[in-house]
């Protein structure tokens, strides 16, 4: 089938609904994440099987509630960060994140989707860097190159395919999201992964309203306290 455009009741507002292409489309869009799906038996998560990818509409409240808070952002880079501003990530296409989500073997969570949609990496978290959604595919495959299932609780593994890698630490960490729960947690390669609880980690829509937050007081969140430097931001660990 092919993609429709449906308006929504608030004016100048779209969400494009599109069900699972024709198999020679679904071909055409796995070429262009780089290579064809493996024929892998969906025998574990990491091991997800053959499937079309299907663009899902996002929830247009998430939607708005995601882009609230990127403003917020936006506007402070702006005014502050001029380099940072610049160099966010123009937005993601819904059918490459639907090829993700296909090879990948599971759903992005609405505010996520939003996010990418808005903006597809290029930015920078507390404590990590935000990635595209190609790599965020490409690090989910490195994670999973091994076997790490040991039968357990999967948000207990140090590392379980459910997991979504949304953004690296830069020293061999990751900050990953539940794609079955929406939060948020930190997994290292020796380590189990670890879900903090906290408000910030509640979601991925929780995350960029604490960075927000962090921005406009200078307070820290998740240890991490905003500067800038030559017109760029760094998040600098104060503990």
């Amino acid at each position: 089938m092919s993609s429709v455009t449906k308006m929504e009741p608030y004016p100048g507002t779209r969400v494009e609904v599109e069900t699972s292409p024709p198999p020679s489309r679904a071909e055409d869009l796995f070429e262009a994440m780089g290579e064809r799906p493996a024929d892998t038996p969906p025998d574990a998560s990491c091991h997800p099987g053959r499937r079309a990818p299907a663009v899902r509409p996002v929830d247009p409240g998430v939607r708005r509630a995601v882009n609230r808070q990127w403003r917020r952002i936006e506007g402070w880079l702006a005014a502050n960060a001029p380099k940072s501003r610049s160099g966010l990530g123009r937005p993601a296409r819904a059918g490459t994140i639907a090829v993700a989500e296909a090879q990948m073997g599971l759903r992005f969570p609405d505010d996520l989707r939003a996010s990418l949609l808005r903006h597809n990496g290029g930015f920078s978290l507390p404590g990590h860097d935000a990635s595209a959604v190609r790599s965020i595919r490409d690090t989910w495959r490195y994670l999973c190159r091994d076997d790490h299932d040991n039968g357990g609780d999967p948000r207990e593994e140090s590392w379980d395919g459910q997991m979504i890698p949304v953004g690296p630490d830069g020293s061999g960490g990751y900050l990953v999201m539940d794609s079955r729960r929406g939060d948020l947690g930190e997994t290292l390669e020796a380590d189990s992964t670890y879900f903090t609880g906290e408000p910030w980690a509640r979601s991925f829509h929780a995350l960029l309203k604490a960075t927000a937050d962090a921005l406009e007081s200078g307070e820290p969140v998740d240890g991490h306290r905003p500067r800038v430097i030559s017109g760029e931001l760094v998040w600098e660990y104060v503990g």
